[in-house]
This record gives C-alpha cells, structure tokens and sequence, in this order.
C-alpha cells in the first residue's frame, strides 16, 4: 500500500494526506489558529502554536541563556556603575555628629514653613520685635558687672533690717562694743605717722626696705644675723687664714731668738766675745715676744 488515500474510493473524489505503517494508514491533520473567520495560520516550524498559562499559574523555564534587555547589568566588568558607588561612597558620611563640611547637604520637605503664623485663637503670644526683644535687653550678660549694667532685684518679702540674736547666744559683737573699738584702731588707708599707724611684727625671715624721711637719724635694729656684703672678712674665712700663718710666724719667730741667745749663752760660758748691741737687741726682743 502507499500513503495519501482517494475518497470516496474509486470514484475519483479528494486525495487525504495519510501514512501508510504497514498496512495501516493513519491520516496526517495540521493545527489552524488563525480562526474559523480565516486566513488560516497553520501551525509549522517557523509558525509555531502560541500558548499561555491558565489564568493566575506560571511556566516553568530552563534555558543555557536568554537575551537581555538593553542597560541590563551582566557579568563583564561594568566600571561605569563602579565608579559611581564609589563615589557614593564617600560622600557618605560616618554615623554620628559631624561639621558641616563633613555633613551631607538635605532639603526639608516641600511644605516648609518660613515664618510661623499663629492660629487667630491664640492671642497674646510672644512676638520676636515686641516683649521678647525688651526683655532680651534687660537681660544683662553673664559675669560680675557694676551696678549700671546689672539687674535690679528685691529680696524676699521677710526681710530684716535689724538683727536680733537669740537669747542663747552671747558673746557676739555689738556695734556699740567691740566692733566701735575695732573701728577706732582701724587707720585709714594711705600712709601715716606712728601715732597713727597699727603696730605690726615682722617676720624674722623676711627682708623689708627702710626708706623714707624719719624723727631720727638712725633706726634700732635688731636681728639674729645679717647678711655680709661682698668679699667681707669671715671668723671662718679669711681671718682664721690670716690668724694662722701669723700663729706660725710667731712661733718661727720665737724659736730664732732662742738659738740666738742658746748661741750667746754657749760664747759667754767659753769665753768668747758677743757684741754688746747684738746682746741687747736679742734680749730687747725675747722680752717684748713674751710679753
């Protein structure tokens, strides 16, 4: 048998496309989406059949690759968008407070209010030009100040004028007491005679300059010890120095005359002459060094 099929058969009618698979022929159809209305659209290889998930379902879909759509980040390089991270990068500050160099720059949303308009309810309120300008200065600054440019205040409303101690306290200063006889011996500032100056002790270690025009002359002093001026002879300085080599010469001294006179009392025992003013002159000296 062959394929395709002639119907009605022997009466020369339509051929029918069919597959003859050993002796049994299976009719070949083609799928038409193009509606009953036509042209047809038959379904083939480079006409494939449309189709479409049920409504609210997915496809599932595998493939090795799919084109992307145009701008579509992939996985080259893209040195464009790195560059603007990085930039973004540093321009974004750490967290916490920072200058305003190191800040970022923000713009308050687009209802903002520059100047503040109370509801007609409120009245009274405080206004920048009127009581708050007059009281800000009337506020003087902070810091000791004279009296012009400070704030006057008043004490509370219990204030006393006099004060009157109890009965349990006494020994306190009376105005009339000592505080009159401390007043009396207080001098006025400024310098004054003696009469009409407080006594005072100095300290012993202290040095005080005594100039000025006096009653007397002279003034009493009278210190433990005084300072020595420059190159001034000590008792441990040089006076000792000089104490002691006059010690020694005069013992040098000595010892000379006595072997002069151990010299003339040897000649006088063995009859040897000695000049008589060699004589009195040694013995002159002897007498007047033990003197």
């Amino acid at each position: 048998m062959s394929d395709n099929t002639t119907l009605p058969t022997g009466s020369g009618g339509d051929t029918v496309r069919t597959i003859d698979r050993t002796g049994i022929k299976t009719q070949v159809t083609q799928l038409d989406f193009g509606g009953e209305a036509g042209p047809e659209s038959l379904v083939v290889l480079a006409n494939g059949l449309p189709v479409q998930p049920a409504t609210g379902s997915t496809f599932a879909i595998s493939a090795a690759s799919l084109p992307l759509p145009a701008g579509a980040a992939t996985g080259a390089k893209q040195d464009t968008g790195n560059t603007s991270v990085a930039s973004i990068d540093t321009k974004t500050p750490a967290l916490g407070q920072a200058l305003a160099a190191a800040s970022v720059p923000v713009v308050l949303t687009a209802a903002q209010v520059t100047t503040l308009t109370p509801p007609a309810a409120i009245t009274g309120f405080a206004l920048e030009a009127g009581h708050l300008a007059t009281i800000d200065s009337h506020i003087p600054a902070q810091g000791q100040a004279l009296a012009a440019a400070s704030m006057p205040v008043v004490l509370p409303a219990t204030q006393i004028t006099t004060l009157t101690p109890p009965a349990a306290i006494t020994g306190f200063a009376l105005e009339a007491g000592n505080l009159a006889t401390l007043v009396a011996r207080q001098p006025a500032l400024g310098a004054a005679t003696t009469a009409n100056s407080s006594p005072v002790t100095i300290a012993s270690d202290q040095t005080v300059p005594v100039s000025g025009s006096f009653w007397q002359t002279t003034q009493p002093v009278s210190a433990a010890s005084l300072p020595l001026p420059t190159n001034a002879a000590q008792e441990t300085g040089n006076l000792l120095a000089i104490a002691n080599d006059m010690h020694v010469l005069h013992v040098q001294y000595l010892q000379s005359i006595l072997t002069e006179l151990r010299i003339m009392n040897f000649n006088l025992k063995n009859g040897l002459n000695v000049p008589d003013d060699l004589d009195v002159l040694r013995a002159d000296q002897f007498f007047s060094t033990l003197q």
